[in-house]
This record gives structure tokens, sequence and C-alpha cells, in this order.
């Protein structure tokens, strides 16, 4: 969805301007979404893996490494993640901290 909207965005730009109920959208903005999409991929990627039909138990603990990989680089705004927003980076923190209570 983010993708989408990322795709479309002279048309969504448009719809937001016409709405006078919906603050504007910056560039920053639309760079947050895009960092957004960006930090979600692999969570979509990955849901599509396990979701086949036959979906393999013993890809489980690899897909959750990576995936914990991915939010720790974006928690501590390292790697592919260096120039993350704060409040992205924040988030991801967030996320793992939530993890581990429930693990």
């Amino acid at each position: 969805m983010l993708r989408d909207a990322r795709n479309a965005k002279t048309k969504d730009q448009k719809w937001i301007e016409s709405q006078s109920y919906l603050p504007a959208f910056s560039g920053e903005d639309w760079d947050r979404l895009e960092q957004i999409d960006n930090l979600l991929r692999k969570f979509e990627e990955f849901t599509h893996t396990v979701s086949k039909r036959q979906p393999q138990l013993s890809l489980v603990l690899p897909i959750y490494y990576e995936l914990h990989d991915l939010l720790h680089d974006a928690a501590y705004r390292e790697g592919e993640f260096a120039s993350i927003d704060r409040d992205i980076a924040q988030a991801a923190d967030a996320a793992m901290r939530i993890g581990k209570l429930h693990s």
C-alpha cells in the first residue's frame, strides 16, 4: 500500500491538497513513507514466503533472526538504515522491546 501511494504520488498529493481537513504532505513526509516502506518490505516478503500452501518450519528461525537484525539496524540507524528518520528508528526499537517482552 505504501509503495502504491509512492507510485501515485502526484495524484495522491493533489487529492490530499483538495481535502481541507488534511494537512499538506511535505517532501519530508514522502521521504518517511519511503523509509517505512523499505523497512517493511522484508516483512512482506517473509509473509508471502510463510503463507505458501506448505510453509517450512525450518524457515522460522532464519526468518526470525533476519527480521531481528533488520529491526536492530533500523533502531540503531546502522547499515542501510544509517540515515533513517529518528522517529522511525524509535518505532523499530519499540518493536524490538515489545518482542522481547513476549518471548
